[in-house]
């Protein structure tokens, strides 16, 4: 296993970050709730990612079933359009979307191949290859640098985690020794959170540097002897990183730093017995995911000053849908505080962003 140097000064940016993003509220946020509508043909819809520009990328299931899915993108100046036709053909996965409307995902070629893609507005689609030759990539995230990580079949017939860039092409960052290994987000610096597969089979976080230097981040959550798994969901432009971790029993969402380690999120506070998942993190330290209630999963917030909270208990009161929308799979959160989620509103879902007032 490599591990990963860091310097002093970065050391103490980075902690004084942790300080300044633990006391930056004083009452967790109160958000407004933007329904991002249902356009003509649609049964429903879901986000996939969210940039910094408040762009959402989702996609709508749509009545016609030739077509399946719709894959769209919204922002609040245009509302929703469509994208590239081309992939509403077969099944498609859509992964991240930068801040240049970059996409990336995975769809099917016409041999029913997974194939990785980069979407731009200019040049369409473009599949960006495999680790051999036909092989199967998944596109998972993009950063601002258009650099690409994902998870791809290779000669050993196990996943493995690659970098992808349009001057390198894919690059097998695959830890050494580990069964299998999945890319899941990838930040500015081009750093990647993910997991690997233990030889024993349990699954563990991991981060992988630029430079493929990887370290795995630990386990919480242990129960009854039961072997502990972790996997890293999201990471910032500061390298910290988020994700869930437990046994089959019982799952914790943490937040690791190079300063800190790993947390579990939901200690000390009213949900420390409940299933959490922590699934993205903003430069600011704040977090999305869910937490199991009552047998539901439902959308959560939390930052290191206010702790958990249920995102159907921060919305403003005075919204026209306070009350009406059961919260779920929140797939993003960015610089400004904005959440894109799932909502459902009389058992139909709904993509929607919510927008912090205070």
């Amino acid at each position: 296993m490599s591990r990963i140097a860091y310097r002093p000064m970065a050391r103490f940016m980075a902690l004084l970050g942790l300080t300044l993003a633990a006391t930056a509220w004083a009452a967790a946020p109160t958000y407004r709730v933007t329904d991002l509508g249902l356009p003509q043909g649609a049964v429903s819809m879901q986000p996939s990612a969210l940039n910094d520009t408040g762009e959402v990328l989702g996609y709508a299931d749509m009545v016609d079933q030739s077509v399946v899915i719709q894959p769209f993108l919204w922002s609040a100046a245009t509302g929703i359009r469509g994208w590239d036709t081309l992939l509403t053909r077969g099944r498609n996965e859509l992964g991240g979307l930068n801040d240049r409307g970059r996409v990336v995902g995975t769809h099917q070629d016409g041999q029913g191949t997974p194939q990785a893609f980069v979407w731009t507005e200019t040049n369409g689609v473009r599949p960006i290859g495999a680790l051999v030759p036909g092989g199967i990539s998944f596109g998972s995230d993009i950063n601002d640098r258009a650099q690409v990580v994902g998870t791809a079949i290779a000669a050993d017939d196990a996943s493995h985690l690659f970098v992808w860039s349009g001057t390198q092409g894919m690059v097998d960052r695959h830890p050494a020794g580990a069964l299998a290994s999945y890319g899941h987000a990838i930040n500015l610096l081009g750093q990647v959170a993910g997991m690997m597969v233990l030889a024993d089979g349990r699954q563990r976080a991991i981060i992988v540097e630029p430079s493929g230097h990887w370290m795995r981040l630990g386990c919480i959550g242990a129960d009854n002897g039961q072997p502990c798994h972790s996997q890293a969901l999201g990471i910032n432009d500061r390298g910290d990183v988020v994700g869930v971790s437990g046994t089959g029993a019982r799952s914790h969402g943490f937040i690791w730093s190079a300063e800190a380690g790993m947390r579990d999120i939901a200690a000390g506070g009213p949900y420390a017995g409940n299933e959490v998942k922590a699934q993205a993190i903003n430069a600011a330290g704040q977090v999305v995911g869910s937490l199991m209630v009552q047998n539901f999963y439902r959308a959560a917030y939390w930052d290191a000053a206010n702790g958990l909270h249920d995102i159907a208990d921060l919305i403003d009161p005075a919204d026209p849908l306070a009350g009406r929308v059961k919260y779920t799979t929140p797939v993003g959160i960015n610089a400004a505080g904005q959440i894109a989620l799932s909502g459902e509103i009389d058992g139909v879902k709904h993509a929607m962003v919510l927008t912090p007032v205070r």
